[in-house]
């Protein structure tokens, strides 16, 4: 063969276009193998790789590089999937993420194939049919021998004890991520160790971390075994190797005991979670001072105790601390905060028997965003300082012992989008000053002693979703300007002393948008079960980010209300533009005049509570258009007239209409009659079950014999 014939072959088979070619093909075996191939329909052979769906080219647009196929739902076996996506010679990053992949692993590694020589990233996450062992991820990553990052989480593996040999594997993978599988075993895990980020999290990995954890973890940088059930004491030498982790996460097991002595020792630590264990004694402030690279510090829901480490202000780096849900007591140090230029964004201190003050220093957190004391016996004022921090949005203290005004300060936070002062004894009114924080979706501000009118302005809040201004002092009209609050769908006002109409302009938002809350917040609504002179309103509503369900039984109003109804929840259902209310609780006040009929235009309101008023008039028959109603309580007013037929067709789970001057026939339609009667007594022209039976020939339902007229008989 002559030099020129050679010379051809040679270019040939190192263009590339002879690679092309090969993918091609495998492409067009992977489109064959598909069940579902609604994304590949458009392709075919002939069109070139870098036309295939998902591809990414280079080199001029001619060789293929990538290839991302996530969400698409193929349903097709793993089998396939090996045998053509894995081999593409230039891809070096396939995603099949929540694709359908379903089959084993172990179907994928026989026959003695190997993977494209260039392929680093596999994801291969999120498909739930498909199965496997640890050592079918073992024998993958032999088959691939460039592999950098192998994404297998949200999947259907197993594995156990013996599982890997004993011996360290992977060691060639920078990343690998098996969380979220069904990995057990008895916290054999240490043939793992030679990855440099090992997620793990998610699985049912049991029994006590050996010691050592790997047999060699001095090149790992993560470690996450979050939410696991690894249990016992970690005890000295487990960790000691892993001098090099940045990030350690061992979160929502059973571990107890001290703080673990060996992260003393791990001088590269960036990110420790130990959150959601039994962990317990007193924080270590030497041990945590050896970490000058520490970020995140999440020690919350432990059983820590003494008090907050003064040494902590020490970490320069620090910019989350949470000991939320301990036993710590104790002042909050002054010296978390002790120069203006601290990183810390987090400071998270709810659910202890904290005392004393809250240091005015807390301004030298000027990159503070998210402060929360709640739930705590911290006493004395709110300092003027904290209206500094430019960057606060979250500013939680409810449940303390804190006195003193709202400081006309504190709206020079402009960036507050949360502010949950309630159960305190806070005086004076509200800061017309807040005017101007237009981020605010939270205000909570029950169960003080807050006095004046309910500002007007606040209607001029547009993201404002919840307004909780029970049990206080205010006085006067309600304002009609919060039904200019767009997203308002939580307003509490019981236990006042406002007086005069209910606005019909509190509908004005309504029956606009599905209802949600734009707040991302977890919460919890507290229904108090019986309501009276102690125990007023319908319930209370409250941020509960770091509490303890069980801790709520500190609170002095949970033990009047004998509230066992507790409903949790997130409200991290988003609204973009206008909202509907799902909460109007208006009782105890003074109110005197009619129900306004606009109220039935509220279609998604949930809870109605107008009761222990002055209320007069007939119930207006258009309230039953608010179909999704389940709590009315109308109360201790002194309305008249029948019961609207309307409310027949209401799902009604509680209603109360007691205390009233109402008259006719309890209707036997729907669940009006399901009731016990004393949610209708104390109604003289009132019968029929509940009650004592219609005499004969008296009024039908929608007729009145009452006498009684604008307040007089």
């Amino acid at each position: 063969m002559g030099s020129a014939l050679w010379l051809a072959v040679l270019v040939l088979l190192v263009t590339p276009g002879a690679a092309d070619d090969d993918d091609e093909q495998l492409l067009v075996r992977f489109k064959a193998a598909v069940r579902n191939r609604g994304e590949l329909g458009g392709w075919s052979r002939g069109h070139g790789v870098c036309r295939f769906p998902g591809a990414a080219c280079a080199s001029g647009g001619k060789t293929l590089v990538s290839l991302s196929l996530a969400g698409v739902q193929f349903d097709v076996d793993f089998r396939d999937v090996a045998s053509t996506l894995l081999r593409l010679a230039s891809v070096e990053v396939v995603s099949l993420r929540d694709a359908n992949v379903s089959g084993s692993l172990a179907n994928g590694s026989d026959g003695g194939w190997k993977c494209g020589q260039k392929l680093a990233e596999p994801d291969l996450s999120g498909n739930s049919q498909l199965r496997g062992s640890v050592a079918d991820v073992r024998a993958l990553s032999g088959a691939c021998d460039g592999l950098r990052d192998l994404n297998l989480s949200g999947n259907a593996l197993v594995g156990g004890k013996g599982d890997g040999g004993g011996r360290n594997i992977f060691t060639s993978l920078y990343v690998l991520d098996l969380s979220h599988n069904d990995i057990a075993g008895e916290g054999k895990i240490g043939w793992m160790g030679g990855v440099r980020r090992l997620y793990l999290a998610g699985n049912v990995i049991s029994g006590p971390l050996p010691v050592p954890a790997f047999s060699n973890c001095s090149r790992m940088e993560s470690l996450d075994l979050s939410g696991n059930e690894i249990s016992g004491e970690v005890l000295p030498g487990a960790l000691s190797g892993c001098t090099a982790l940045v990030s350690l996460n061992l979160s929502g097991n059973h571990l107890k005991g001290i703080f673990p002595p060996d992260i003393a020792r791990l001088a590269s630590l960036s990110y420790l979670n130990l959150s959601d264990n039994a962990f317990s004694g007193e924080l270590p402030g030497h041990a945590l001072i050896g970490l000058p690279h520490l970020s995140l510090l999440s020690l919350s829901f432990n059983y820590f105790n003494g008090s907050v480490p003064d040494s902590l202000g020490a970490l320069a780096e620090l910019r989350m601390l949470d000991v939320s849900s301990n036993a710590l007591t104790g002042a909050i140090p002054p010296s978390l905060c002790p120069s203006t230029g601290s990183k810390l964004e987090v400071l998270y201190l709810q659910n202890n028997y904290l005392t004393s003050g809250i240091p005015p220093t807390i301004s030298n957190c000027e990159s503070l965003h998210s402060l929360d004391l709640s739930l705590n016996y911290i006493n004395g004022s709110i300092p003027t300082t904290i209206g500094s921090l430019t960057q606060l949005r979250n500013l939680i203290l409810w449940e303390n012992q804190l006195d003193g005004e709202i400081p006309a300060s504190l709206p020079g936070a402009r960036q507050l989008e949360d502010l949950i002062l309630d159960y305190n004894g806070l005086t004076s009114n509200i800061p017309s000053e807040f005017v101007n924080c237009k981020n605010l979706k939270w205000i909570a501000l029950g169960s003080n002693q807050l006095s004046g009118p309910v500002p007007a302005w606040l209607g001029r809040l547009d993201n404002l979703a919840i307004l909780k201004l029970s049990s206080n002092n205010f006085s006067g009209p309600i304002p009609p300007e919060l039904g200019d609050c767009k997203k308002l769908v939580w307003l509490d006002l019981n236990d006042n002393k406002l007086s005069g109409s209910i606005p019909p302009q509190l509908a004005k938002q309504s029956g606009k948008l599905p209802v949600g809350i734009s707040l991302g917040r977890p919460f919890v609504y507290l229904r108090n079960d019986q309501q009276n002179s102690k125990c007023r309103g319908s319930g209370s509503v409250l941020a509960i980010v770091g509490i303890r369900s069980q801790a709520l039984t500190r609170m002095a109003s949970k033990k009047l209300c004998n509230s066992t109804r507790m409903y949790m929840g997130s409200t991290e259902v988003m609204l973009n533009r206008n909202g509907s209310m799902i909460f109007l609780d208006l009782s105890f006040n003074q109110l005197d005049s009619n129900i306004p009929k606009e109220l039935g235009n509220m279609f998604y309101l949930m809870i109605l509570n107008l009761g222990h008023n002055f209320l007069s008039g007939a119930i207006p028959a258009k309230l039953g258009g608010s179909k999704k109603l389940a709590v009315l309580d109308l109360s201790h007013n002194q309305l008249e007239g029948p019961i609207p037929s309307s409310f027949s067709i209401l799902s009604l789970s509680e209603i109360n209409l007691s205390y009233n001057r109402l008259n006719g026939s309890i209707s036997e339609q729907g669940s009006l009659a399901t009731f016990p009667g004393s949610q209708y007594e104390n109604n003289s022209g009132l019968c029929g079950f509940p009650l004592a039976p219609c005499p004969p020939f008296s009024q039908p339902q929608g007729k009145s014999t009452s006498t009684y007229s604008n307040g007089h008989y």
